[in-house]
């Protein structure tokens, strides 16, 4: 068990899981870069936002997929990398690096879990450089999102940061019906991957965050990602998107001024060691 302050102390298992990605990166030649609200405590405070209980990063899905290739054969105890592929407990579609000696209770979802203390990483990926096009695919990857996610309900963090009221909304009525309706989750976040790899990021000018909370608000130019700028966090120099402050002002609005709600994930931290 640890004594003082147990945030703290979280932040720094995850600071050390981002030293194992970063590690791993360098040595095959992979970028991955700051997103959500890692990035913003990178630009406004020079590392974690004070409140702040997990760290988000992305990667461009060429490296994304290579990653997981690479990790699943090279991280070593206690890290480890969790897909949906290698874990039937990780539900999500984006994958967590994970120590598994730490654990956190997960308390925002109806089944409350307990799970390791872990690092984000989301895919980015191309759209379709029509604008009719790009919509009519953003909005089949949502119709395949949503289905997913409703087949995975009791694992849905209902008081996940950040969602929008129209998501609230739409969960506080499928928590009262979820129970009567039969999707299988699994098959619909493969028809979600499936096609989200049907883009070429090379050939768009449009990069976006499939797994990303703030829906269209994710799809950016490509030139305000690449080439990429750096930032400090922590005293590590990390890559960020090229155009960080059009990204935070897209995402956040006047993101230099700390909101008034300071939401954190809703869990309990744990710190059992196995």
């Amino acid at each position: 068990m640890f004594e003082g302050n147990k945030l703290e102390v979280l932040q720094k298992l995850e600071l050390d899981i981002l030293y194992q990605i970063d590690l791993l990166c360098k040595k095959h030649g992979l970028k991955y870069f700051l997103v959500g609200g890692t990035l913003l405590g990178a630009a406004r405070h020079g590392g974690f936002i004070p409140w702040d209980d997990d760290i988000d990063i992305g990667m461009l899905r060429d490296d994304y997929d290579r990653f997981i290739e690479i990790a699943q054969k090279e991280l070593e105890c206690p890290y480890k990398v969790n897909t949906y592929k290698n874990n039937a407990e990780h539900h999500y579609y984006f994958i967590h690096v994970v120590n598994t000696r730490y654990s956190v209770k997960r308390l925002g979802s109806l089944d409350q879990r307990v799970e390791n203390v872990w690092v984000d990483i989301y895919p980015y990926d191309g759209m379709p450089n029509n604008k009719v096009a790009r919509y009519a695919y953003y909005y089949t990857l949502q119709v395949y999102n949503f289905l997913f996610h409703i087949g995975y309900f009791e694992k849905i963090n209902l008081a996940r940061p950040g969602r929008p009221l129209y998501q609230k909304l739409l969960l506080s009525v499928l928590k009262k019906i979820y129970r009567y309706i039969n999707i299988d989750g699994s098959s619909w976040r493969r028809k979600f991957d499936n096609l989200l790899h049907t883009q070429c990021l090379e050939k768009s000018n449009y990069i976006f965050s499939p797994a990303g909370m703030g829906g269209t608000k994710e799809i950016f130019e490509k030139e305000d990602f690449i080439p990429m700028s750096k930032l400090e966090f922590e005293g590590k120099v990390c890559y960020v998107p090229n155009n960080y402050s059009r990204y935070l002002t897209k995402l956040y609005g006047d993101w230099m001024s700390p909101p008034k709600n300071k939401e954190v994930h809703p869990m309990e931290i744990l710190f059992s060691d196995k």
